[in-house]
């Protein structure tokens, strides 16, 4: 599932803008054109959604995992991890029915 589709485009731009600016809540609304407590509100309730608080830096370094493991499961599919034993079950499978049907 892409970020943007987990996230309205409103909230994705304002986080992408906030760790672009290192996390500095100042430097972000001048770049949105936004008042400070607006930047503070959308922080906010990304944090009673989510339970991380991205002006924490340890809640912000597990939210840029998270949508690193988001984007990596997007173009890998289901975490790239299992594909290969997915496709050898599926081999196995379809094995399995070629000697079902000889027989």
């Amino acid at each position: 599932m892409c970020p943007r589709m987990i996230f309205d485009e409103e909230t994705f731009e304002t986080i992408s803008k906030f760790f672009e600016n290192n996390l500095n809540v100042s430097e972000t609304s001048r770049q949105l054109f936004i008042h400070r407590n607006t930047l503070v509100y959308r922080l906010d309730k990304l944090d009673r959604a989510t339970g991380l608080d991205l002006r924490v830096f340890d809640d912000a370094i597990t939210f840029q995992i998270a949508l690193m493991v988001v984007k990596y499961s997007e173009v890998h599919g289901a975490f790239g991890i299992f594909k290969e034993q997915k496709r050898k079950d599926r081999m196995s499978w379809e094995k399995k029915k070629r000697n079902i049907r000889r027989r």
